[in-house]
């Protein structure tokens, strides 16, 4: 197989998965009576906006594991996406000490340390989807080296979400 029709399987799975969502999100709208979105039309809305990116993140998974699947002969790729993945998943422990640093230290009523809160909450919210996206690059990765860096970043996911499900247990202190 060429080159260039890989690219148009690939293309032609993200094409797919967009149509599934939108058909997802219609099929959705047609099934749920008038009455219930006119009480609140825009949090149905928004909540028709997060089925339909939900579902073609889903639908995605296909098409990027074979496109990673086709870029395995690739070593440079793989090593370069590997300590970027690394260096990424290292931000997940970081970005939860800082939040604990902002509440311990009484920061969080400044406007600046806010900003610093958010996005490290948005970060911490990212890693069930890194643990699943990364789990998919070390079951595909082609050498022993790039698989091994790949499960040093899903345990470092892993381990933070492991502990921000603990604090969300026990404490009541995630937000």
């Amino acid at each position: 197989m060429n080159r260039f029709i890989k690219i148009a399987i690939v293309l032609g799975g993200y094409v797919l998965a967009l149509l599934v969502a939108v058909g997802g999100c219609y099929l959705r709208s047609l099934l749920r009576p008038d009455s219930l979105t006119q009480t609140a039309p825009n949090m149905f809305a928004f909540g028709d906006e997060l089925f339909l990116v939900g579902l073609f993140v889903l639908g995605c998974i296909p098409p990027t594991a074979l496109g990673l699947w086709f870029l395995r002969k690739n070593t440079v790729f793989w090593n370069l996406a590997a300590l970027a993945i690394l260096v990424f998943a290292a931000t997940a422990p970081l970005a939860e000490g800082m939040r604990a640093f902002i509440k311990a230290a009484g920061l969080y009523e400044s406007g600046d340390w806010m900003w610093v809160d958010v996005v490290c909450l948005l970060r911490t919210l990212a890693i069930p989807l890194l643990v699943i996206g990364d789990g998919v690059c070390l079951l595909i990765a082609p050498a022993p080296r790039i698989r091994l860096v790949l499960a040093i970043a899903v345990a470092l996911e892993a381990v933070t979400g492991f502990y921000i499900l603990i604090l969300i247990m026990f404490s009541h202190r995630f937000f």
